[in-house]
């Protein structure tokens, strides 16, 4: 692909994430940034609640959270000693730096709370080698160094690391006794714990991470950006089992009473561990205790399924937690983890209308409780949810970019499950724009299925026009259901080669009474009341639309024309204060409403 060299600000438009945008750019990229890329790595491991358990030591060597800063300067304050060793003249970005909370936060405390290394290090496509040497320290044989790394979500680049010890205590990369405990590449969906095992003691002994890549750079395809945090070495416990991880169980419609239950076993301490036992409990219901059978040996890890299944019917919240039980545990600090999910009773929909605003969601890609995405094309641009440009409120749904457009884009937005009844009539309303007026947007269909799924989405519900202009613009749609039953609303984000973004916000679904939704009284808000600074208007009407307002005398003191259905706020700071009224002339009708200027 295209590299592109160091520009000194990141773009405005990339501020929400590095595989979302509004629009397509030409990237720029910081000399403590991560790459931009055009599609994501994908990856097979995902979907694990990972335990933060403390370090399970005898004796603790060395600790750091990197909580203090990490520039260079800083970090020989504290004894370690960085070197530049790539080939060539080293490029615009320091060896080690401070983490960068854009890229990803650290795995504990402040989001930059982390030291990071990238692959501005080097110019062109030369070979980078970073090394971070830790202070001297005194070291047994058998002592473990534990740290956690990670590179940024779905990065493409395969950056890897190699993990050095010197029992002599050797001060720079040039030294004699460097040995190579061993080498990964870093993982892109969270952080990942590293584990090593020295076999030679040393009074004065030192390790060092590198970042080691060849034919790096920002020419090169195989460097991008790394983290390191929570840095330990000590001695292990002699047996030390941990409930590690727990594969996640998504909160949905309909969860079965014979969930299945899946737990990563751990083994930190010295020697290998069988035939302990493992359990689980739901809520405080009967514990499931089974005994894994198998041999994990020292610093390896065991994925264990259990017989048993988890009852999670009932709807509403429930709790997980899972458990082991190991002879002698010297942590049993690390021996539990749980996992909330919840099972949630589909939506009656009713005259009073189901609604979703989006405003329980922060900036990122996690929709609200029921709701789900999925990027059915696999360009790695899904929908997500921004603080820029909402319809109301401060959050709205988007679908953005990975940093390219594909042929055939397919992205839904899926809602929780929904109780529909057959024959009875169904309105769906959703306010929906596009980013600007200047490029081809995603155009906007709706359909509804009888899974969360964009297979399923087999019933059409409309297709949106798609309007030359930036503006919110109202959907309303009328639809009935074949039989009665669960189903799921799916708004898809598709088109050919689409370049700018799209919103959706203010969605709703209700029963259509048939007698009074169709009046132009119901179509029409205004507020807040009373106003001091702006007033809202909101008209869901077809065709031209006048509005007036007039002063308590009967004069015209503003006037606008809208077409088709419109939302505006009106700045009505510079009017005295009073009574107004608000008329709305339209061919279905005249709407008039009265509010007080504070």
């Amino acid at each position: 692909m295209t590299k592109f060299t160091f520009v000194s600000a990141i773009a405005a438009l990339m501020t929400i994430s590095a595989v979302a945008q509004d629009r397509l750019v030409i990237p720029q990229e910081s000399a403590n940034g991560a790459r931009i890329q055009t599609n994501q790595r994908t990856v097979s491991h995902q979907n694990q609640i990972v335990a933060r358990g403390g370090v399970s030591a005898i004796n603790v060597a060395y600790s750091d959270d990197f909580s203090q800063p990490n520039d260079t300067t800083s970090l020989k304050a504290r004894g370690y000693l960085p070197y530049y060793r790539g080939t060539g003249p080293q490029g615009v970005g320091a060896t080690w730096f401070q983490g960068n909370p854009t890229v990803f936060a650290a795995y504990n405390g402040a989001a930059d709370a982390y030291v990071a290394a990238n692959y501005q290090v080097v110019t062109g496509m030369n070979d980078i080698d970073s090394w971070l040497v830790t202070p001297a320290m005194n070291i047994s044989a058998g002592d473990v160094i534990s740290f956690y790394c990670r590179t940024s979500l779905g990065s493409q680049w395969p950056d890897s690391v190699r993990v050095m010890y010197s029992a002599a205590g050797d001060s720079t990369p040039e030294g004699l006794t460097w040995v190579e405990l061993g080498r990964f590449q870093a993982y892109d969906q969270a952080w990942e714990q590293k584990i090593y095992t020295v076999a030679a003691s040393g009074a004065t002994a030192r390790f060092a991470i590198r970042y080691a890549v060849i034919e790096g750079g920002p020419n090169g395809n195989n460097s991008n950006f790394i983290g390191i945090d929570q840095l330990d070495i000590y001695t292990p416990q002699a047996v030390d089992g941990q409930l590690y991880a727990m594969d996640n169980i998504p909160s949905g419609c309909g969860l079965s009473a014979t969930t299945p239950v899946t737990v990563t076993l751990k083994n930190n301490g010295g020697s290998a561990i069988s035939g302990f036992s493992v359990g689980f409990i739901v809520d405080n219901g009967t514990p499931v205790n089974e005994t894994f059978t198998g041999s994990i040996a020292s610093n390896a890890t065991a994925s264990y399924t259990f017989t048993g299944t988890a009852d999670l019917s009932a709807p509403g919240a429930h709790t997980v937690t899972a458990f082991i039980t190991l002879p002698s545990d010297g942590n049993p600090l690390n021996d539990t983890l749980s996992t909330s999910v919840t099972n949630i009773a589909p939506a009656v929909i009713t005259t009073t209308a189901y609604t979703e605003g989006f405003e329980s969601t922060v900036v990122g890609a996690t929709p609200p409780v029921g709701w789900t995405t999925e990027d059915t094309d696999g360009d790695g641009a899904n929908w997500d949810f921004s603080n820029a440009l909402p319809n109301n409120g401060t959050m709205c749904a988007r679908i953005g970019f990975a940093g390219s457009a594909v042929s055939n884009a397919e992205n839904w937005l899926i809602t929780p499950c929904l109780d529909l009844t057959a024959g009875t009539n169904y309105v769906l309303e959703y306010w929906y724009k596009s980013y600007d007026d200047t490029q081809t947007s995603y155009e906007l269909e709706s359909r509804f299925g009888n899974a969360a799924v964009g297979s399923a989405m087999t019933n059409n519900i409309a297709v949106d026009p798609l309007y030359a202009d930036s503006s919110y613009h109202l959907a309303s749609h009328t639809f009935t259901v074949p039989s009665s039953g669960v189903y799921y609303v799916g708004f898809n984000g598709f088109g050919a080669a689409p370049q700018v973004s799209l919103r959706l916000d203010d969605a709703s679904l209700a029963v259509s009474t048939g007698i009074n939704d169709n009046t132009i009284e119901n179509k029409v808000s205004v507020y807040p009341n009373p106003a001091s600074d702006f007033l809202y208007v909101t008209a869901k009407l077809k065709g031209q639309s006048t509005l007036v307002i007039y002063n308590n005398l009967g004069q015209e003191v503003m006037k606008y024309s809208y077409n088709e259905p419109f939302k505006v706020q009106l700045d009505v700071q510079s009017l005295a204060k009073g009574v107004y009224t608000v008329k709305i002339n339209n061919a279905d009708g005249v709407v008039i409403n009265k509010f007080v200027k504070q």
